[in-house]
Formats: C-alpha cells, structure tokens, sequence
C-alpha cells in the first residue's frame, strides 16, 4: 500500500497510519508534517465514516455535499446529480410548508366559525331562558287573569290559584277542609314567587356573584371545557403526551369476568367481579402505581352494578338471596352498607345523593343521603299519563327479547330541578318537582350511553362508531367527534377530564 502524499510504500501492517482520511492513505510522517494539514480539527466524516481534518471548523458541510465531491470538483456528473437532488429537496420541503401553514390558517378558520357557532346557541338558550322568567315573573304580578300557553304546567296552576285568591271574597269558605286547601294553595303560591325573586336576581349581574349569576356561569374558564375538548379531540389525540396517559397494572385481570375502572380525585379504582364469584378491589396513584388490594366480597350470586363519584365509589350485589349496597371511600375503606329486599339494577352517586332503583312497578327509584338515611322514593312504570313515568324497554339482544328481560331506565344526572335518565328508546329530563317530562331524545341505531359532567353537560358516547358527543343540560346539541380506535369507553373524571380506556381496561388516556 502507498502514501496518497509521499508515495510510500507500506511493507508493514503494524506502520499503517491509524487515521485513514477518504482521500487517500496517507503515512504518519506526512500526517505529521504536511503543510496543509497543520493545525487543523480532526473530525468524523458521516458519509465515509473515517476521520478528517479540516482547517477550518465553519468549512464543515452542512448539506449532502461529501467531502469527496468537493474536494474532486471534477466529477460534474455527481455535482449534477447533487444539483438535481437539491432541487427536489427544496421543492419537496417548499410544497410541505406551504401546506403546513395552509392546514393552520383553514383550522383557526374552523375553530373560530365553532366558537362563533357555540357563541350564537349559548345566546339564544340564555336569551329563550330570560324571556321564560320574564314571561312567568310578568304573569304572577300583572293585575287579572292571564292565560299563556307557552307557559308551562306549574305556572298555569299558580295563576289558577291567584285567579281563585282574587275572588274569595266574592266565593264563601264552605267548610274547614275546604280553608285548609286554600291556606295550601295560597302557601304554594308565595313560595313560588320567591323562587321567582331569586331568578330575577340570578339574571341581574354584578362583579361581587359573577360566578353565580347565568353570565358568570357561561364565562367561567371551565364551561366550554368539554366543548372545547371535544370539539377538537382529533388534534388533541394527535399531540397527547405521554404524561396524559397511564397503564395500569392489574394483578387480578386473569381471572376476571368483569371489570370496571374508577377515576377518583387522586386515585385509580379498579374493582373485579372474577370466576370465583368473589370481588376484588385494587386502588393506584395518577401515575398508575399499585397502592393497596382488598377482597372484601365472596359467593356472589349476580353481577356487581356500580357508580362513583370525587372520593368515593358505591357497589351492590346479590348473595344469599339478599341484595346489598356498600359505599367506600377512596381508601378502600367500607363506610356504610345496607340490604334491601328488591333486585337493584342500577345506582347513581353524586355530591350529596345516592340514587337506587329497583326492579319493581312503583317506587322505583329511592333517594338516600351518604348515612343511607332514607329521603324520598319515586318513579312508577304503569301509567305514561301519570308522573315520574319511567318506561320500560326491552333490549336490542334477540335473546333478551325472546326472555322477556325488561330493565327501568337508568338515571345518570341529577340537579336542583331535573332528574336525568335513559333507556333503550331515548333520553328524558323530569322535573324533580312534579315529575314531568320536560324534554326527551329518541334514540336510533346502536344505542350510546350518556353521563354528565361537572357543568352539567350531557356526554353521548358510542362505542361501536368510536364517536363522543356533548350537549347542554337541556339537550341541545353542542358538537361532536370520532375518537381515537385504541380507546373503547369514555368516562368523566371528578377533575372534569375525559377519561378514554381501551377494551382490556388497562391502559387510559385524560383528555
């Protein structure tokens, strides 16, 4: 072998140079003294991959131009190629920026035009609702009968009963039953003005309750924040970081028939129903790390229904021919527990209430505080023209149709005024109060299951078209999305998050 510089001729391996540039083979003697190659840096070429030495760090190529190519300027065919390549490069990278910022410029577009969209329904709900109050405020004061029919049930019985306050004069009392009906009547009356007072307050806004008032509630920053997720959520799942999501590692999944996954305030709960017909219960931190097990539930005879709500979690079985609840804690910690003579088919937890309803015509649903103390019972499925009507339906399943298997609906939102619920046919709003129906949703196609988040919106979540959709507490379609096929069931976290679980149920995602 012969030095590229000084034509010697290497006789021996162990004289090779130990540097190797791709110009050449060169000696250690010329390395050493060659004029060109004084003071320079050596450096990797990651072309060739041997060591080089260039003059001057700022010469270094930054392109797909080798050192090879500049320092054989002659070689035009390869400066050709590189000059046709480079071509292709910036036109490639010339067409990808345009249509990144293309992209950009046509979603704010979209995400303004929603917003706008969003802007014109909040508007036009707070302004039907202000002139409702208006309308009913308006008729309780005026001097003289009225009659509205845009006015609902409950106010055209309370003009009733002004009407009959303004002639008892002219009207004998007949007896005393008949006084204490009007002393009743005439109590309902004012109690139903003063609920009217306090709307009219509600709608006057000041900077003091600007978070109570109907303005402060519809500007507060987490609102529109399911909206806003929701509306977006393609994007979102594109950029999700690997912080949004948790796997869980479930000890018991092996011998599990069922399984359900809890998002509490800080903690994961996952609670198995398994092929011993026992209950097993499992608590992890955000991250998804194991805390603590227990099995606290053996010889079941029935699946386990469930609900949660902040820090605690409600179970109810069937064992021994009894049907029991349990309430816990975030802790795992049992802190009440009752048993009840009537098969349960679903619960409802929320902030100060549990709802249970039964398999049974008439008082199919009972209300209790967290100390199970008893507070009020309702519902009925024989009557439609009767209140707090709540239809039975058969399911989509062949089988269950041939069996006959009927279920009550299922109540997943309480507040101050409605009862929420759904069953296979559509979803009802009652009124908590005479237990109307103020609005319903028919339902078609493969049925969805419905929850409500923290701002009181209502959640539609479709598992077979992996599709979510959010409405308003009155059934006001909002927006919806497709959401990602990893994921399978959604669910709505104390912190107002979305919680997407994938089939197994082990791995999750907060949106």
């Amino acid at each position: 072998m012969t030095c590229n510089i000084c034509k010697f001729v290497f006789n021996d391996l162990e004289t090779l140079p130990k540097i190797l540039p791709c110009l050449g083979l060169s000696c250690l003697k010329c390395l050493q003294t060659f004029p060109r190659i004084q003071n320079e840096s050596l450096v990797n070429c990651i072309n060739c991959s041997r060591p080089h030495f260039i003059a001057n760090i700022n010469d270094l190529p930054t392109s797909n131009i080798t050192l090879d190519l500049v320092t054989n300027a002659d070689k035009k065919t390869e400066l050709k190629e590189f000059q046709e390549r480079l071509k292709f490069y910036l036109n490639s990278e010339h067409y990808e920026i345009y249509k990144h910022y293309d992209d950009v410029i046509c979603d704010i577009d979209i995400k303004a035009e929603t917003l706008i969209q969003f802007i014109h329904e909040t508007t036009f709900l707070l302004q039907h609702k202000v002139r409702d109050h208006q309308r009913k405020t308006l008729s309780l004061y005026m001097d003289g009968p009225i009659r509205d029919d845009e006015l609902d049930e409950e106010t055209r019985k309370m003009l009733d009963v002004k009407d009959k306050l303004f002639k008892l004069a002219e009207n004998k009392v007949k007896n005393f039953a008949e006084l204490q009906l009007i002393i009743q009547q005439a109590n309902q009356f004012q109690n139903y003005m003063h609920e009217l007072e306090k709307n009219v307050f509600y709608f006057s806004e000041s900077s003091k309750r600007i978070e109570t008032s109907l303005l402060g509630l519809n500007l507060n920053s987490l609102f529109d924040q399911n909206f806003s997720k929701i509306s977006n959520l393609n994007e979102i799942f594109k950029n999700l970081s690997d912080s949004k999501k948790v796997q869980l590692n479930l000890k018991f999944d092996d011998m599990a028939l069922r399984k359900e996954v809890f998002a509490l305030n800080d903690k994961y709960i996952v609670f198995y129903f398994t092929c011993k017909r026992t209950i097993i219960i499992e608590s992890f931190d955000i991250h998804g790390k194991f805390i603590k097990t227990i099995e606290p539930f053996s010889a079941l005879s029935s699946f386990p229904v469930s609900s949660f709500f902040e820090n605690h979690f409600v179970l109810s079985f069937t064992s021994s021919s009894t049907h029991s609840i349990h309430l816990f804690d975030s802790d795992l910690n049992e802190i009440r527990s009752m048993v009840k003579k009537t098969y349960i088919e679903s619960l409802y937890l929320n902030a100060t209430h549990l709802l249970v309803t039964y398999d049974r015509n008439r008082d199919c649903v009972e209300m209790y505080d967290y100390e199970f103390k008893f507070l009020n019972s309702f519902g009925q499925n024989t009557n439609a023209g009767s209140v707090f009507y709540m239809e039975r339906c058969l399911g989509s399943n062949d089988k269950n149709s041939r069996l006959g298997t009927k279920s009550n609906p299922r109540i997943f939102g309480l507040t101050e005024k409605h009862l929420y619920m759904s069953n296979f046919n559509k979803v009802s709003i009652l009124d908590r109060v005479n237990g109307n129906e103020v609005k319903r949703l028919e339902l078609r196609g493969f049925r969805p299951y419905f929850m409500m988040d923290m701002q009181k919106n209502i959640i539609e979540v479709n598992i077979l078209e992996k599709r979510i959709g959010i409405y308003t507490s009155d059934l006001v379609f909002l927006s919806e999305s497709i959401y990602s096929d990893e994921y399978e069931y959604v669910h709505v976290t104390p912190n107002n998050n979305l919680m997407f679980l994938d089939i197994e149920k082990k791995n999750l995602a907060l949106i």
